[in-house]
């Protein structure tokens, strides 16, 4: 049985495994990896021309307002960038980050409305080539939670040299993986 920590809530990541092993069947990890996306639970309906906060904390997401993870993402957007939810779904220009510091948000203008599915990709066009950490906090967190109960299967997302593959290696030197 597969465990998308994407999809999975951080704080059900071992609920989950302790369902999954009293039907004794292989479990398998799925790390989210060095993965944008947006943090609402659940689809929401962007609309053209409408504005939209993007907070750097967790909040309740609706058309309005979004967050995304990792939720420092924000601190290396500048005015201009185009952002890409949910794979073209929609797509929003930010257009001021004054907010940033004081309440936690930059601003974005939505340029094509669209439906935004929960926990989607996102692509941000200009700040691409920032390289994201190879595992999260979640990912980390359920490793831990892994080892405790001999889980040792992995696959790990977005995963693309070498190093992470060794860094993973010395987190969990008894598990197996899949890039």
């Amino acid at each position: 049985m597969r465990v998308n920590l994407s999809h999975t809530s951080e704080e059900y990541i071992e609920e989950v495994i302790l369902e999954l092993k009293k039907y004794d069947i292989p479990i398998i990890i799925d790390t989210e990896g060095p993965q944008i996306r947006t943090g609402n639970n659940y689809e929401i309906h962007l609309k053209q021309g409408k504005g939209i906060k993007i907070y750097n904390k967790k909040i309740l997401c609706d058309e309005n307002n979004l967050f995304l993870t990792p939720l420092d993402i924000i601190e290396k957007m500048r005015v201009g960038d185009i952002i890409s939810p949910d794979f073209n779904s929609a797509l929003l220009n930010v257009r001021d980050i004054s907010y940033l510091e004081e309440k936690g948000y930059i601003l974005c203008k939505v340029i094509t409305g669209g439906k935004v599915g929960g926990k989607k990709a996102i692509h941000i066009e200009n700040i691409n080539n920032i390289k994201l950490p190879a595992f999260s906090n979640k990912d980390l967190k359920s490793i831990d939670i892994a080892k405790k109960y001999n889980v040792n299967t992995f696959t790990l997302s977005f995963i693309d040299n070498k190093e992470d593959l060794i860094k993973f290696k010395k987190i969990y030197p008894e598990s197996v993986f899949y890039a």
